[in-house]
């Protein structure tokens, strides 16, 4: 475990840093999504609950989950349902104030 992932992080880190990028909120999510089954897999492997929560409390684990940039996707992904209410809002006003 102290060995493994924080390897298997950092090859992440280095070869795929891409992954952890918001700017396209759909391949965010695939990679958040096969990431987060991965650590899920992973500490099914571990014996015991202990041994998880142990894990979760590793620098190498929190720095890895903590790569993700979860507000900036769902700002992005929030941005659309704003704009589109605003739109309706707008469209409103006109059709009742004329």
């Amino acid at each position: 475990m102290r060995s493994f992932f924080p390897e298997v992080a950092e090859q992440v880190d280095e070869a795929a840093a891409a992954v952890f990028s918001a700017g396209n909120p759909d391949k965010f999510f695939t990679n958040y999504r096969t990431c987060m089954e991965f650590l899920t897999d992973f500490e099914r492997e571990l014996c015991t609950l202990e041994a998880v929560e142990a894990f979760r409390e590793t620098a190498a684990c929190k720095t890895f989950v903590g790569r993700w940039n979860l507000p900036i996707y769902f700002q992005i992904r929030y941005l659309p349902i704003i704009l589109l209410r605003q739109k309706h809002q707008i469209l409103l006003l006109y059709l009742f104030c004329k």
